[in-house]
């Protein structure tokens, strides 16, 4: 089967403009992405420094109960201490 020289060229200008049609449809979606892509990152960071807010709050009251139980303890300890002394007497 034979075509003729039109019949080639009305099929690849009609090749041509489908491909462009893709490449222009797939530049939409990498913009989209992009825009998508940016968002989430910021997103992914506001996250992540409250999270790590969090956990430097959280480790400040566990370095105060730490400190809280360490002075009751000596305290305890020394009440004891006197306790001992006054028994002895």
């Amino acid at each position: 089967m034979t075509y003729s020289k039109a019949q080639l060229i009305n099929a690849l200008t009609a090749i041509i403009k489908i491909q462009e049609k893709i490449i222009k449809a797939n530049a939409a979606a990498a913009r989209t992405y992009k825009k998508e892509l940016k968002e989430t990152s910021k997103l992914f960071k506001k996250a992540f420094n409250r999270w790590m807010e969090e956990m430097n709050t959280s480790a400040g009251l566990r370095k105060a109960i730490y400190d809280y139980n360490a002075l009751k303890e000596s305290y305890s300890f020394q009440d004891f201490k006197k306790n001992k002394k006054r028994r002895k007497k």
